[in-house]
């Protein structure tokens, strides 16, 4: 862990109860947009062990929708979560189509995914797949109804391992609701066939969203510049 992040989670004495429960680290790296952005409403798609949605009620969110698929994980995640009324989980993937697929669960849990991991998530990372398993996958479009989100400032957060465009053409009808996305995005092949940053920077803006800011850039001795998490705004009407 970054001494930057040891820092961070040292100040924020709400963070210590997962650490000494799960030993799961809130993810302090997302703090400071989470209280510059002030979402009402958080969809984390790709939740682990609720990482992000422990940092998402330390900012202050109001309600929060997860999904997670892998059963090890979406169990730390309810331990994590259970005094939290406002956080709903599913236990199940998101993508373009519902149905059952293949998930390739990687030797470090966080980085399962969808898609297969290539040759540059084991050079840049050093992640390996370990097991396959079936899971459920469902459109966001199915999950969530329009009310939900509307009059809410509302964040939807992605962080799928390079499935992130298919998590995206599963919600084509709620995206005009949302005020924000919040997605991981990677500048080189880390899975087979995902999408990369320039691919997902078109597509939201062929859906009324720009750039508002990049954060968290992680840089690897194999590729430099990897990835970074994009924050996408809703352009002005």
């Amino acid at each position: 862990m970054k001494v930057g992040k040891l820092l961070q989670l040292a100040r924020e004495r709400t963070s210590w109860s997962p650490l000494l429960r799960t030993r799961t680290a809130p993810a302090v790296e997302h703090l400071s947009m989470l209280r510059r952005f002030r979402p009402d409403l958080v969809v984390d798609v790709g939740a682990n062990r609720g990482q992000f949605a422990l940092a998402a009620q330390m900012s202050g969110v109001r309600e929060i929708i997860s999904f997670e698929p892998v059963p090890s994980e979406a169990a730390i995640y309810r331990r994590n979560c259970a005094n939290a009324r406002s956080v709903v989980l599913h236990e199940v993937a998101l993508s373009d189509a519902a149905g059952e697929v293949i998930l390739h669960v990687t030797d470090r849990p966080d980085s399962s995914s969808l898609l297969r991991p290539g040759p540059g998530q084991e050079k840049a990372f050093g992640i390996r797949s370990s097991q396959t398993i079936r899971v459920e996958t469902r459109r966001l479009d199915d999950v969530i109804d329009q009310a939900m989100l509307r009059g809410k400032s509302s964040m939807l957060k992605i962080d799928v391992q390079g499935a992130e465009r298919s998590v995206l053409l599963g919600a084509t009808g709620l995206l005009s609701e949302f005020t924000y996305v919040y997605a991981e995005c990677s500048y080189v092949e880390l899975y087979e066939r995902q999408a990369l940053a320039n691919d997902l920077i078109g597509f939201l803006a062929d859906h009324g969203f720009s750039v508002r800011g990049v954060y968290n850039t992680t840089e690897t001795t194999a590729f430099g510049p990897t990835q970074s998490d994009f924050l996408f705004g809703r352009a002005a009407p």
